[in-house]
């Protein structure tokens, strides 16, 4: 009950497991809610300003100092650029690994969360098709570590090999918007059956 509770009242508006995850480490079902509503309507706004502030400084730099940022400059790299320029060489410095130990946070994230949705949802299900287990026999934990572990390698050399499938794109962002528009209206479509359909699982 409390998976699929949590699972339900998030999944439309994350369809992200490593976050699903985070709401489900709360100690029931009303403080996965109101920890995801939180969410919601504070922490998506304030990083939605945080993420355009870099844009914001640059278009106020660029009117009062008109020759302090090149006219050719990529929207790709502002952030970057004006992060140099506020904060100096060694506070730049900081900036950096603060979103490179953001991105490796995320990535391991996922990588967890891909890890225990292959042990729990396609490799459970297989060794019950195959008759090897019974829905009712407790899980073997060592044995599920090690197809978690070898789920997070298979996984991780699959998204670096992702690299060269989308290094066709110009930009990041590009890579980014097709792979959701590829795989959102399938996952989305899963999860509103799920939600609504006590069968559907």
């Amino acid at each position: 009950f409390w998976e699929d509770g949590i699972a339900g009242s998030v999944g439309f508006l994350f369809m992200n497991m490593g976050l699903i995850m985070r709401f489900m480490a709360t100690k029931n079902v009303h403080e996965g809610r109101k920890a995801a509503t939180i969410n919601i309507l504070f922490m998506l706004p304030i990083s939605a300003i945080v993420v355009g502030g870099g844009g914001w400084v640059a278009k106020a730099i660029s009117v009062k100092f008109l020759n302090l940022l090149p006219p050719d400059l990529n929207p790709d790299s502002v952030f970057v650029v004006i992060s140099n320029i506020i904060t100096g060489p060694g506070v730049f410095g900081f900036v950096i690994a603060a979103i490179a130990a953001a991105l490796m946070s995320t990535v391991s994230t996922l990588l967890n969360a891909t890890a225990a949705i292959w042990v729990n949802d396609v490799d459970r299900p297989i060794m019950l098709w195959l008759k090897k287990i019974k829905k009712n026999d407790p899980v073997d934990e060592k044995r599920a570590m090690v197809i978690a572990r070898t789920a997070t390698a298979a996984f991780t050399i699959l998204g670096v090999a992702a690299v060269y499938a989308f290094n066709s794109y110009p930009t990041v962002y590009q890579a980014h918007a097709f792979f959701h528009a590829t795989l959102t209206p399938p996952l989305m479509i899963a999860i509103f059956f799920g939600a609504f359909w006590i069968k559907f699982t």
